[in-house]
């Protein structure tokens, strides 16, 4: 039954404790000589010393140390002893930032330990094993290291600084100056730069000899090829006559959605009259979409399921677009960046489209290749993403990037699935951000176009690699089983297919009649429309979806946005075949595929309650959840619940722990509200014992596997209640100790629940549930009044 009502808001309860903690590390470092132990440091940090001297410019207050433990513990304390921890690389490398005073002091307590004198904290001490500096080999980025320098004379560069202080502070001032100036001594020419709290970045153009010195640079962090892209497509022939001869005009609430890609051919006819905003970002050119990239994304992000479309030559258009051409094309006709850093230009782009429009969904179909993410830090356009996310209130839908496969396969078809879970193909740059929704792909079609033409024959022509509903093979993802879900999502992007019967060319992929059918760029006659195959237009569809949930609750923020279609997200079976171990399938499917049948709306028998609220460090929140005793009917029927969380925290990049704040939730079964509040509060520690997540047999993710990403959700699939219970939502928040500067006091968060019933056909759910709030909403009114 398709929803008819719309989802109904419900608030916590008025208990705020203080949030129950965990033991610390307490790590007890032994060591059986410390006289020895120091001795050998001291040795190192001499040998840092003379190593350091030969690096090139900085400043003597900037000396980087690559500090390595014997074992993972808590380092904070480290600047106890004289210097200040910056960032971590892993779980027992930290790096730190020390002047000449600062290194004696460190030297002196080291003396202390050889003279077997008192030195205060001596257990973080005897954690070091080793100091080194920050070498070459360490500002290679993965691109440097794989590909190496451009065989032209002059070769561009991006190049990352450590981000001292904050982007306003003197000591950032003063780090980006003194580079400037040593480039300019070097003859280095300055294309541009980014200067934010997490990220300091430039490009600049130079020779061989001149990038063999920027890695010999004590200011710089990493030196990186800059990003490219690559698109592939082919045309479908459609019939412009099969359209309607008008299209609905848009209402002035209609929510906008902006494209940043390559820009939009405004005049197409399914186009018109859509368009709020077209703009060019990059010098020199107007914007007008020159490859069709911007104009395909633009098609799906407007019309969503466009072969649904065109079956019931429905048009209706419900969305605005905003077009911010950020990407232009090199001599082949590929997407390319522009020549600035794409990091500004979405910066500029963003801004312009916020402060002008007030938009608050964007687009971007892009990754760069030449970032695959490792598993350690975030950077590059992924942090300035998250960052305007958070800043902005603003949800951004990416691509989780395109695989076109390496020495590691042989074959496709054979290799299939398993490389999907391989390193080589990990999500690139800015898949990995935690405040933006990513999306992956799942393969529709098997029947390609010459398997198609010689159907009737009886030949074998070619080969498709994923079954209709799997995951599409080039579709990329997380590779390290304990990290947050990403891709988030997936949407239909398409399949390819390899040669059956030439030699050698298994590697090959054949995409044609395979792929997602949108909007042509050049519309002429029976070319309206087009194929394509990629994440690139799995991305837009979920953007499709969040416009249509905005135009049903303008009022929502990113993170409801986000909550509400994890909320409605679902594993496929064809999904949850492609592996046997389950954490394998979320590494490439996330939660899975969208079901727009309840996303929109609640029904009698599928009941959506949202909350937006605000929580401080340290705290719990507490939600009971409205549910009627006739769901907890005796008898045999499927019923389940799906809570759903999301929020935006800031971030650090010089962080192994990327993010400043957690947030989490619990779902527990209790007698009462307070029963629930007196186990989850810090001070009844000791007497009174915790409360567990219930129900963890039928639970689809288990709490930690959720908690990594700050989008959660976990669903509840019940057979039969023995009797009734009383279920509580608990909520959460715990900040790093590094992240009082900037953190918020209050850090925002949603929350989705959904309440199904579906075998019941007399199911009035969502009357029983309106009811029971408002009796609650009563209750608290007269309180208030009395």
């Amino acid at each position: 039954m398709a929803g008819a009502y719309p989802h109904l808001s419900f608030s916590k309860e008025e208990p705020l404790r203080l949030r129950r903690s965990r033991n610390g590390f307490g790590t007890k470092i032994k060591c059986a000589n410390p006289e020895a132990h120091a001795k050998g440091l001291q040795k190192q940090l001499k040998s840092f010393q003379d190593k350091n001297e030969k690096q090139l410019g900085g400043d003597l207050s900037r000396n980087i140390i690559q500090i390595k433990l014997v074992e993972k513990m808590s380092f904070e304390d480290i600047s106890k002893h004289g210097i200040s921890i910056v960032g971590q690389q892993d779980d027992t490398v930290y790096l730190a930032f020390a002047d000449e005073q600062q290194l004696n002091e460190f030297n002196s307590r080291l003396a202390q330990l050889v003279d077997g004198e008192y030195v205060s904290y001596p257990n973080l001490l005897y954690a070091i094993d080793k100091m080194d500096v920050w070498s070459i080999e360490d500002r290679k980025s993965w691109a440097l290291k794989n590909i190496g320098f451009p065989p032209e004379s002059n070769f561009v560069l991006d190049i990352e600084l450590w981000p001292l202080g904050t982007s306003n502070s003197d000591v950032r001032k003063k780090l980006i100056t003194d580079f400037k100036v040593w480039l300019e001594a070097e003859t280095i020419t300055l294309f541009d730069t980014v200067n934010r709290d997490s990220l300091v970045m430039v490009r600049v153009q130079v020779t061989k000899s001149k990038a063999l010195k920027l890695l010999n640079h004590k200011d710089v962090r990493q030196v990186d090829l800059p990003p490219r892209t690559g698109v592939d497509f082919s045309q479908l022939n459609v019939d412009v006559n099969t359209l309607p001869p008008e299209l609905n005009e848009l209402s002035e609430e209609a929510s906008l959605i902006c494209i940043l890609d390559s820009g939009i051919n405004t005049n197409h006819v399914l186009l018109r009259g859509a368009i709020g905003d077209a703009q060019s970002f990059i010098s020199g050119e107007d914007e007008s979409d020159l490859n069709g990239h911007g104009t395909a994304v633009a098609g799906v992000a407007l019309f969503g399921d466009l072969e649904e479309r065109i079956e019931s030559n429905d048009w209706t258009r419900e969305l605005r677009i905003l077009s911010g051409k950020v990407l232009s094309k090199n001599e082949y006709g590929e997407p390319i960046f522009d020549a600035k850093t794409i990091e500004t230009t979405l910066i500029e782009a963003i801004s312009y489209f916020y402060t002008e429009y007030g938009c608050k969904i964007y687009n971007l179909s892009i990754g760069n290749l030449n970032a695959p993410y490792n598993h350690k830090h975030i950077s590059g356009i992924a942090v300035t993403l998250d960052e305007l996310s958070r800043k902005l209130d603003i949800l951004i839908v990416v691509s989780s990037g395109n695989y076109s496969g390496s020495e590691v396969i042989n074959n496709w078809r054979d290799d299939y699935p398993h490389y999907l879970i391989n390193s080589d193909n990990a999500l690139i740059d800015p898949a990995p951000a935690v405040n933006v929704l990513t999306i992956g792909s799942f393969a529709k079609y098997t029947l390609t176009y010459n398997e198609r033409r010689y159907q009737g024959q009886g030949e074998i022509n070619e080969l498709h690699v994923a079954n209709e509903g799997q995951i599409s093979p080039f579709s990329r993802s997380s590779q390290k089983g304990k990290a947050a879900f990403k891709p988030d999502f997936l949407a239909h992007g398409g399949n390819f297919a390899i040669s059956a019967r030439q030699e050698g060319q298994a590697w090959n992929q054949i995409s044609k009649y395979l792929g997602v059918i949108t909007l042509n760029h050049q519309p002429q006659g029976k070319t309206l429309l087009s194929e394509f195959c990629g994440t690139s237009f799995s991305a837009p569809y979920i953007t499709h979806l969040a416009g249509r949930l905005l135009n049903n609750y303008p009022e929502a923020s990113a993170n409801l946005l986000r909550a509400l279609l994890a909320n409605h997200a679902y594993l496929t079976p064809e999904i949850e075949a492609t592996f046997q171990n389950k954490q394998s399938v979320r590494q490439v499917a996330g939660y899975g595929i969208v079901d727009e049948e309840s996303l929109f709306k609640s029904s009698e028998e599928h009941v959506v309650l949202i909350s937006e609220e605000g929580i401080e460090n340290d705290k719990h929140q507490f939600f009971e959840l409205p549910i009627p005793d006739e769901y907890y009917r005796k008898g045999k029927a499927i019923r389940t619940i799906t809570a759903s969380l999301a929020y935006s925290p800031s971030v650090r990049t010089t962080r192994l722990e990327y993010l400043a704040t957690k947030i989490k939730f619990h779902l527990v079964n209790a007698d009462s509200l307070d029963a629930v509040v007196d186990a989850f509060d810090n001070n009844n520690k000791k007497k009174v014992d915790s409360i567990g997540e219930c129900d963890g047999t039928r639970r689809d993710i288990t709490q930690d596997d959720r908690s990594r990403g700050t989008l959660q959700s976990s669903r509840w699939k019940f057979n039969k209640f023995q009797k009734s219970r009383r279920l509580f939502v608990v909520v959460t928040r715990q900040d790093q100790p590094w992240a009082s500067d900037q953190v918020k006091e209050i850090e925002k968060y949603a929350l989705v629940i959904s309440i199904t019933d579906r075998e019941n056909e007399e199911a009035r759910l969502y009357q029983q549930i309106s009811s029971k709030l408002q009796a609650k909403e009563q209750i608290k009114q007269r309180a208030k009044i009395s």
